[in-house]
């Protein structure tokens, strides 16, 4: 059709749309392709329309333009296979950015890997998550989760736990786990998983424990006491009463020996003394900040600074 209106333009051309109705903008540009009758007439050829301009020609039906009217396309919301590719196409891309960036920390060994793993008890299954930190050359500090994906090893066993950590980690190329840092929670079977690469298990969960331990048995503590003294009269003499109380034996202290001996064995306690003038300056900031977020928790400041558009102030670590 469009090949007969370039080359016969005596018998072939493009007429305009007469219907007032429902008329779409998009006739402005596209007209009926029309061919001469035997009155020399030009009728209308059904369902076809073409363009003006370039004469390229379209198959329609009766309700084409009419139907929809006008529609913006940036509005037209995307199929699930559409956003199903678009979203396998950014992982992609992603993925193949992040391997640049880690390629030269993970060379030089500065590329810390922590793995968690967690259960969704609403769809009976297991996830594995990886965060990801790193140092380049130039010193940039990186941080970046990896993956969050299910967990389809047969069991929670250590080599299976390995297993699933080596496939997540061969995805960016890291190949070679003895070249990375590993930083976990002191969750068994993963314990089990990385024994043979020394990682570093997280200090802020096992506080957390030591202190949910020791409140408990304080409590149980005070439990006891309180049983102990309803069974005694008001009348009992200053003899009796201090022959119940508890008996406190004190500590012996240890050796600076010892003390330092505990001290290099447990990677959480390190001594300051050699260290860089800048580590000392970045532990100061540290105390000092938990001083003033303390002080303004204490002093109930966070509502008058929410009150005035701000940000409350918390103390927190960032562990995924």
């Amino acid at each position: 059709m469009k090949f007969r209106l370039q080359h016969d333009k005596s018998n072939f051309k493009v007429i305009d749309n007469d219907v007032s109705t429902l008329k779409s903008k998009c006739w402005k540009s596209f007209g009926f392709t029309a061919r001469k009758n035997e009155t020399n007439d030009y009728q209308r050829i059904l369902r076809f329309v073409s363009c003006r301009q370039c004469l390229k020609t379209y198959a329609c039906t009766s309700t084409t333009g009419a139907k929809h009217e006008n529609f913006d396309v940036k509005n037209i919301v995307r199929g699930a296979d559409t956003i199903s590719n678009h979203t396998y196409s950014l992982s992609d891309e992603y993925r193949s950015k992040l391997k640049q960036i880690l390629s030269e920390p993970f060379e030089n060994e500065a590329v810390c890997v922590s793995p968690d793993m967690w259960s969704d008890r609403h769809k009976q299954m297991s996830y594995l998550g990886i965060s990801c930190t790193s140092v380049d050359v130039e010193y940039n500090y990186n941080a970046v989760d990896l993956c969050c994906r299910p967990y389809y090893e047969d069991d929670h066993s250590g080599d299976n736990i390995l297993l699933a950590i080596q496939k997540a980690l061969e995805v960016f190329d890291l190949n070679d786990l003895s070249q990375l840092h590993f930083v976990t929670d002191r969750e068994p079977n993963l314990a089990k998983a990385l024994k043979h690469y020394r990682p570093i298990y997280c200090y802020a969960k096992h506080e957390k424990r030591k202190n949910e331990t020791a409140v408990t048995q304080v409590s149980v503590l005070q439990s006891n006491l309180t049983n102990k003294d309803s069974d005694f009269s008001t009348s009992a003499s200053e003899d009796d009463i201090e022959s119940v109380l508890p008996i406190i034996k004190n500590k012996k202290k240890t050796t600076d020996t010892a003390a330092a001996t505990s001290v290099s064995s447990d990677p959480r306690k390190v001594q300051l003394a050699g260290m860089n003038p800048a580590v000392h300056r970045d532990i100061e900031t540290i105390i000092n900040c938990k001083k003033l977020v303390k002080y303004v928790k204490k002093a109930g400041l966070n509502k008058d600074i929410q009150q005035a558009d701000g940000i409350a102030l918390q103390q927190f670590t960032v562990v995924r």
